[in-house]
């Protein structure tokens, strides 16, 4: 996994992808004045909205590259895959041993099935560092 610093959206929430900024600024601008939300609010409620998203997509990534290594045979790699899988989905205060989430499932659906060297996800920076600063009150 790529060791720099995430980039910052408002130079405050980290981000796995610099390019994310305009689609964080859509879902703030959306809370703010659809559901008349106080900018910082509306702030914190996009990026709550973005990183559980993110946290969707790295669990459906290493679910199916879990599934792939099984699959062929490599245990190691699927080893790998599941510790990931598990953080991610623990990372979303979900147990990795009931049943799949219908959110992840429906996104492993579309994500790209034939991986079976590990390959880690871009946001996997959410399920291995405790975002102390901006995690929900609630």
């Amino acid at each position: 996994m790529d060791t720099k610093a995430a980039p910052l959206w408002k130079d405050k929430y980290p981000i796995s992808e610099a390019d994310h900024v305009n689609h964080l600024d859509t879902l703030s601008a959306i809370h703010e004045f659809g559901s008349k939300l106080p900018r910082h609010e509306a702030d914190a409620k996009a990026y709550e909205d973005y990183k559980k998203d993110r946290l969707t997509e790295s669990a459906a990534h290493h679910y199916n590259g879990l599934k792939a290594a099984h699959a062929v045979g490599d245990m190691d790699t699927a080893h790998r895959y599941g510790i990931m899988f598990s953080l991610a989905m623990k990372a979303m205060g979900k147990s990795p041993h009931d049943e799949l989430p219908d959110e992840v499932a429906n996104k492993a659906k579309y994500e790209p099935t034939g991986i079976t060297k590990f390959k880690p996800h871009k946001s996997d920076l959410f399920t291995l560092t405790k975002d102390k600063d901006h995690e929900s009150n609630g």
